[in-house]
């Protein structure tokens, strides 16, 4: 088994994507990362949903190099090794992203 990370994970593509991940068994745990205050009550439905399944809530700007690096801190019971970023963003400072954020 696996372990993902996800950001935007609290709708739309990231949330799809995690949600075929374990429906086909492809993770154990995942680190859902958004900023949306929804991610609480999506969590909570896909460790209903997923009750196998280690579910991990981190409401965080994926622009915050700080709130990032603690999502990518998350102690899980296996290696993270998927990542999916699907956070959208806009009207970002793009060298400040390149700089805090790409260089994790």
């Amino acid at each position: 088994m696996s372990a993902a990370l996800m950001t935007g994970a609290a709708s739309g593509i990231g949330l799809k994507v995690s949600k075929l991940m374990l429906d086909k068994g492809l993770i154990k745990s995942l680190v859902a990362v958004d900023i949306s205050p929804k991610l609480m009550d999506v969590a909570e439905e896909l460790s209903k949903q997923y009750p196998q399944a280690t579910i991990i809530p981190k409401v965080a700007d994926v622009t915050d190099h700080a709130a990032l690096t603690d999502a990518f801190s998350t102690s899980l019971d296996q290696p993270l090794n998927i990542v999916g970023n699907n956070a959208g963003i806009g009207g970002l400072d793009w060298e400040k992203v390149r700089r805090d954020v790409i260089t994790l």
